[in-house]
């Protein structure tokens, strides 16, 4: 994370405090909306607009159905950990770790959103 700057640390400290407290509340809708601006923090200062645009485009697209509404708590808890590891990978500057990190979390997202679905969720 050549790019990322302290305000780009400090901007993606606060938006998982706030990702914190909104799980910490069981409020989803706020999580949701927390959730993004934690995961565009992290991208943000790597200057790619089209992947930007990209992930908000994801973001609108899921807002209507709020997938972590229907996850159980244990599920938000695990996958808020992996915001954790995310943050430290970030705050180092490890963007290999932050890349792997964020790898790992899509793919536990994705199994955990499909898990739902098929349960009729």
């Amino acid at each position: 994370m050549v790019r990322a700057q302290p305000v780009d640390v400090d901007r993606a400290r606060r938006s998982h405090d706030a990702l914190t407290a909104a799980m910490a509340d069981g409020d989803d809708r706020a999580y949701h909306r927390e959730s993004r601006r934690f995961h565009l923090s992290l991208v943000a200062p790597s200057g790619m607009a089209r992947l930007q645009a990209m992930l908000e485009s994801a973001w609108n697209l899921t807002e209507p159905y709020r997938p972590m509404s229907r996850l159980p708590l244990s599920e938000w808890e695990t996958l808020h950990a992996e915001h954790d590891g995310m943050l430290r990978a970030f705050v180092a500057g490890d963007a290999a770790d932050l890349v792997a990190r964020a790898e790992r979390h899509h793919a536990h997202l994705q199994r955990a959103v499909v898990g739902v679905a098929e349960a009729g969720g």
